[in-house]
């Protein structure tokens, strides 16, 4: 019974903790992502495992004692598999360093902090390309595509896992639906938290 209590009460102080006080991007960072909305289950198991994150960058990329901030997740729709990826973008000292991506296996939710994305999400959140247009993610043939306003696809990432890309003209979406996703807030105003003090 201590040992439960002794984890509400290690979760209640880590949200308080990590997700108080909110910071800013920078203002060029000005793209609108479409998302599903999170599972609660993620962002708490997320969010739990953060000081875990924290002592992985420390080791293995020697950032420690900074400003580490969680960006608000979105989604990555898998096409193919009908499924739904997360991805919460991980920044020091305000810039894009890593994500956070939760995966769903058999019943639970697993998460990975990694390098994915990441050159892709600095050029997309500072690119005039997409300024003020409303962008989701669309993972198809293990390619990540990008929905807009403007156009149905464009082609975003190409994985190593893929058989060659296709051009977005050519790519057909049997389970995707723009009903089930929300408006974030823009990118610079994303609900940016701090894990430590600076």
């Amino acid at each position: 019974m201590k040992k439960i209590i002794g984890t509400f009460i290690f979760l209640a102080m880590s949200s308080t903790m990590f997700f108080s006080q909110p910071t800013v991007l920078a203002t060029e960072d000005n793209v609108t992502i479409l998302t599903e909305e999170p599972p609660q289950e993620l962002v708490q198991l997320v969010m739990f495992r953060l000081p875990y994150y924290s002592a992985m960058l420390a080791v293995d990329d020697k950032i420690s004692d900074q400003h580490q901030a969680l960006g608000k997740p979105f989604s990555i729709f898998n096409d193919d598999l009908n499924e739904t990826t997360f991805c919460f973008p991980f920044y020091v000292n305000k810039k894009l360093v890593k994500t956070v991506i939760g995966y769903r296996t058999h019943q639970s939710w697993q998460t990975n902090l990694s390098g994915f994305l990441v050159a892709e999400l600095k050029d997309l959140f500072t690119s005039q390309d997409y300024s003020f247009e409303n962008i989701a993610f669309i993972q198809k043939n293990e390619d990540i595509y990008l929905f807009t306003d403007a156009q149905p696809l464009t082609f975003f990432y190409d994985s190593k896992a893929s058989m060659g890309s296709l051009s977005p003209e050519k790519v057909k979406l049997r389970n995707f639906s723009e009903q089930s996703l929300v408006t974030t807030s823009n990118t610079a105003t994303f609900a940016q938290k701090k894990i430590c003090k600076s």
